[in-house]
């Protein structure tokens, strides 16, 4: 599936009136705040005439996938203006899309959007406790929540918790990933500090000797010594791979890892690529540190694809990916 953000033109009307208006036992209105007293439908006139003033705003796009389209997402800026606060809206309106990762993929576009077009230093969204999807969701997105109060929502004979997650800026200069020259040498001398998850001789030679000729991206620090590198690999026009990934021990935590994947996921939007994929140790090998690892590769936006036996019956590999 191909998850894409566009803007919202005149062709939407008619699928946005139909799911916030036509139907009105629409399922998505049990998730989207139920607890507020449903509005007064407006005329179609009406409707369609608010939706033309907001023809060519940046600040609404129609999340589509494989070109149909299956919700929207908005944003708006929190008082005062120049703040740097944005607030967040996703939905994701037909519940056969649900569960598939959409709304997810379509968040993580939504929020690059949001830093890269304004000056949000921190983006807001709000939900409610009984909305796990909602919250689990956003967590994996690198939302965290930033407030939370008891009971503050009455529904279906229930209270419900008001949560607010937030997810801050990537400081943009803390690290800079570059496309760089071949670095077999640097490749060694990490794979040296981080014996546990990559404790093979022989596969260590390979990624030594791949270092030797594959595109490669990588982060310094202040002094000019590499703390990380990443090698991609490109067969086909629309697709990559991230080959091999590694970080120096000492820098494990501090967004390394993150900013080589934001640079190589850019630039590989610009070159006309819409997949990203990624391999490593499946879920069904017990291994903590590589729990820690597909746990960073969601973060950043991978899915969970396939579970295979690529790498032999005792290192179950998982491909994942992530749509650009």
């Amino acid at each position: 599936m191909n998850v894409t953000l566009r803007p919202v033109s005149a062709d939407d009307f008619d699928f946005l009136w139909a799911w916030q208006h036509a139907t009105p036992d629409a399922a998505w209105k049990l998730w989207d705040g139920p607890y507020f007293e449903a509005p007064v439908n407006p005329s179609r006139e009406e409707f369609d005439q608010r939706q033309r003033a907001g023809l060519g705003s940046h600040d609404r796009r129609i999340i589509e996938v494989d070109g149909e389209p299956v919700g929207f997402v908005s944003r708006f800026e929190e008082e005062p203006a120049g703040g740097g606060w944005w607030e967040l809206g996703i939905v994701v309106f037909d519940p056969r899309w649900w569960g598939r990762g959409i709304g997810r993929a379509a968040l993580t576009q939504w929020l690059d959007l949001i830093f890269d077009e304004t000056d949000a230093h921190v983006v807001t969204l709000q939900t409610w406790s009984g909305n796990e999807r909602m919250i689990a969701s956003a967590r994996r997105c690198g939302f965290v929540e930033c407030g939370r109060i008891p009971e503050a929502r009455s529904w279906n004979g229930r209270r419900w918790d008001s949560v607010k997650m937030c997810a801050l800026r990537p400081h943009p200069s803390l690290w800079e990933c570059r496309r760089d020259t071949q670095l077999p040498d640097d490749v060694a001398r990490l794979l040296a500090t981080v014996p546990e998850w990559f404790g093979l001789e022989e596969a260590n030679q390979e990624y030594i000797d791949a270092a030797r000729h594959m595109e490669t991206w990588s982060v310094r620090d202040e002094h000019g010594r590499v703390i990380g590198v990443t090698l991609v690999d490109r067969d086909f026009p629309v697709s990559a791979d991230i080959h091999f990934m590694v970080v120096d021990r000492a820098w494990h935590g501090r967004g390394v890892g993150s900013a080589m994947l934001r640079a190589v996921a850019s630039a590989s939007r610009v070159d006309g690529v819409r997949l990203l994929q990624v391999k490593t140790l499946g879920p069904s090998h017990p291994d903590t540190g590589y729990a820690h690892t597909r746990h960073f590769y969601e973060k950043c936006g991978f899915l969970p694809l396939e579970e295979t036996d690529l790498w032999g019956d005792d290192n179950p590999c998982l491909f994942m990916v992530m749509p650009l």
